[in-house]
């Protein structure tokens, strides 16, 4: 069916580095339960936390808005945003793993070393990557890339924020998804097709 419609299948990526080997990213669950709210009290709490870590690392944010059968994403790193409109046949699933490892993939262009803390509402990606053992094509090269930015000194912190809370820069980079979602241009982005 995908060579009917012209697509190219993703497959597996298998590396020559055992999954165990690779070190485990350091991804923070702690804030997702939290309910969305925008009470200004935890506003403040969010607006702490990230300072905090903002003192230490560089600040990356994604998001992913869908509308019926339209996906794209968003992030940002230290305030520029780039955004993609994706195939209508990308799952939400495979867009927030798709903007996790684009968000990546700029990040290593960049000289290294780094510190970055990425935040995101993609829960279940964050939870995909936890298991250094996911079938998920885009999982392991998320690992993949992770390992080799590692290699060179960088190092990254995953952020789960519950849903939008009004934060400035997460909602900037939510305003350009939105208005990228019903765009009649759906590129390729990368060497690898979506999903």
């Amino acid at each position: 069916m995908g060579n009917y419609l012209g697509l190219k299948l993703l497959l597996p990526f298998h590396t020559a580095l055992p999954s165990q080997t690779r070190p485990q990213p350091d991804i923070r669950l702690n804030l997702a339960p939290l309910p969305q709210s925008r009470n200004l009290i935890y506003k403040k709490h969010m607006k702490v936390i990230i300072t905090n870590e903002s003192l230490f690392h560089n600040l990356c944010f994604t998001d992913k808005p869908k509308s019926g059968f339209r996906t794209c994403y968003a992030f940002s790193i230290n305030g520029v945003v780039t955004h993609l409109r994706m195939r209508n046949s990308t799952s939400i699933f495979s867009a927030e793993l798709s903007a996790i490892y684009a968000c990546l993939s700029h990040l290593s262009l960049l000289l290294p070393p780094h510190k970055f803390l990425l935040l995101t509402v993609f829960l279940s990606s964050l939870q995909a990557m936890q298991d250094r053992h996911s079938s998920n094509p885009i999982a392991q090269r998320i690992h993949t890339l992770l390992h080799s930015l590692s290699s060179s000194s960088s190092s990254f912190v995953f952020l789960c924020i519950p849903g939008h809370i009004n934060l400035p820069e997460h909602d900037v980079v939510d305003l350009a998804a939105k208005q990228l979602l019903f765009s009649s241009s759906i590129p390729n982005p990368f060497p690898y097709p979506c999903l």
